[in-house]
């Protein structure tokens, strides 16, 4: 290793303890300004699964819901393992959200501001709390089961689960084309394909160890053609009702139909026949197809 990157290594690690510590020291001090935040939030809900998912896009809309609040992107459980407090977590949940919101909740060149809603704020009570670092969540739960243990201990009330499954094709897809143009040493479509299937093993490994009334699937495909009646049975799952102003608001942001990804990388036969016989291991993939 080069004295350059070794300099820059120990530079990281020293900026993310900073930031560990002061994420700590911030999230604590406003525990003591509003202790009462959490007493009348009944749920914490967290996303498994995949980039590109529609996860992302599904969070924002619960976001909008007034008495939900999401996260994007935060590394939930890696606070659990430091020892964070429920409380520091809603905390930092209710920065990121607000923070988000502020910056025009764009990810990856589209933007998700529902209009007339409750993004990044909430109406009192507070029901739903969550996060949707989906991907991050699944990877570090890979081969660490034990850490829904912790999860449920720290917080300390109901937690559900939202896995949002989308064409394997896409997903693997989208994350060869973002490898390609975000990292010096680049991963074959074959080597994302071992990733893709990994996280489904881990997903599987997951629902083997947690009660089936707390997690809801759902595939994106299917809640871009009828989003209205998809998020209002998400919000029920939740335990939270919907107004008609709420659905139609968040259904006016949906596409039109879902982006193809995989029409924007090269496949040959022998990799989508991979995928394809990949795809019968796991029943939440059933159907899925290079073509449909």
């Amino acid at each position: 290793m080069s004295k350059n990157l070794y300099d820059e290594n120990i530079l990281g690690k020293i900026q993310d303890i900073t930031l560990v510590f002061y994420l700590y020291i911030r999230s604590l001090l406003k525990t003591f300004k509003n202790q009462t935040l959490s007493e009348t939030t009944a749920t914490y809900c967290t996303f498994i699964g995949y980039s590109k998912s529609g996860k992302t896009f599904l969070s924002s809309l619960l976001d909008a819901h007034p008495n939900m609040v999401f996260a994007n992107e935060l590394p939930i459980l890696r606070y659990i393992y430091l020892k964070f407090s429920r409380q520091q977590i809603f905390n930092l949940i209710l920065d990121n959200s607000s923070t988000f919101t502020e910056v025009g909740r764009k990810s990856r060149g589209y933007s998700y501001i529902v209009p007339n809603q409750w993004q990044g704020r909430f109406n009192p009570p507070l029901k739903v709390i969550g996060d949707e670092n989906g991907e991050g969540t699944t990877l570090r739960l890979r081969g660490r089961l034990w850490m829904l243990k912790r999860l449920y201990k720290t917080m300390g009330i109901n937690i559900k689960f939202i896995h949002v499954i989308r064409n394997p094709f896409d997903n693997i897809s989208y994350m060869s084309m973002v490898n390609n143009k975000k990292y010096i040493n680049k991963f074959t479509l074959k080597e994302c394909i071992d990733y893709y299937f990994d996280l489904c093993k881990t997903v599987l490994a997951i629902k083997n160890v947690i009660d089936d009334n707390s997690l809801f699937e759902i595939r994106y495909e299917c809640f871009v053609e009828n989003p209205r009646s998809h998020l209002k049975n998400i919000c029920r799952f939740l335990d939270l009702n919907t107004s008609d102003d709420y659905l139609n608001d968040c259904a006016s942001i949906v596409f039109e139909k879902p982006v193809t990804s995989r029409y924007d990388v090269k496949w040959n036969q022998e990799l989508i026949d991979i995928v394809q016989n990949k795809i019968n291991d796991f029943p939440f993939l059933k159907g899925y197809t290079y073509d449909n």
